[in-house]
C-alpha cells in the first residue's frame, strides 16, 4: 500500500469502527454528515501555491458531546491554510487542484435533544487527493469529497469555490 494512502485508510477505519450506536464509544462521541460550500483564496490550479479557505454549511449529527445527547441538524463552519503544511505541501511546495494538504479549525453549532446549545470545536490537519480527502486531529476524524464548481478541469480554469460533502467523528477517544 502506498505510504500516502495509509492515513486515509486509517481515518476511514476509525470512522467506520466508531460510527456505531450513539454514545457507544463513551460520553464524547458524535458522528456528523455535512454538506458545505468552501471558498479558496487564491484559487487552485496546476501550479503549487499557498492560500486560505473558508467554508460553511449544514451538519446532521447524532451522539453525545459534552454530556449532551444530540440528534439533529446544525451549522458547520471551518477555515484554514492550504498548501502551508503536511505531506503534499512539503513535497510540492503548495496545493494544486490535484493534490492538497494544510491545517484548519472546524466548529459545529447544534442543539441537544433537550434544547441546550452545543458547540463542538476541533483543530485538524488535512490531505486531499483529487476530489477526496481526510482530516484528522486530537478529537476529529473525517473524510470528505471536494466537488469544484467548474468541474475537474483546472488546466484552464482556476478553482475558487467548491461543494464539500463528508462525514466526521468528534470524540475524546481518538
Amino acid at each position: 500500500m502506498p505510504a500516502a494512502a495509509r492515513p486515509f485508510i486509517t481515518a476511514l477505519v476509525i470512522l467506520l469502527v466508531a460510527a456505531g450506536p450513539a454514545g457507544a464509544q463513551g460520553e464524547q462521541t458524535l458522528t456528523c454528515a455535512f454538506e458545505s460550500r468552501v471558498a479558496l483564496d487564491p484559487g487552485v490550479t496546476l501550479t503549487p501555491a499557498q492560500g486560505t479557505y473558508q467554508g460553511d454549511g449544514v451538519a446532521r449529527c447524532a451522539g453525545v458531546y459534552d454530556g449532551e445527547r444530540v440528534d439533529g441538524s446544525g451549522s458547520i463552519t471551518y477555515e484554514g491554510l492550504g498548501g502551508s503544511s503536511g505531506p503534499i505541501a512539503e513535497q510540492f511546495g503548495g496545493d494544486t487542484c490535484l493534490l492538497g494538504s494544510g491545517t484548519g479549525t472546524v466548529e459545529v453549532q447544534i442543539e441537544s435533544v433537550e434544547g441546550t446549545a452545543v458547540a463542538i470545536q476541533a483543530q485538524y490537519d488535512l490531505v486531499r487527493i483529487g476530489v477526496v480527502g481526510y482530516a484528522t486531529g486530537d478529537q476529529l476524524a473525517a473524510t470528505f469529497q471536494f466537488i469544484p464548481d467548474v468541474g475537474p478541469d483546472c488546466v484552464y480554469t482556476e478553482i475558487r469555490e467548491a461543494t464539500v460533502r463528508g462525514q466526521a467523528l468528534f470524540s475524546d477517544v481518538l
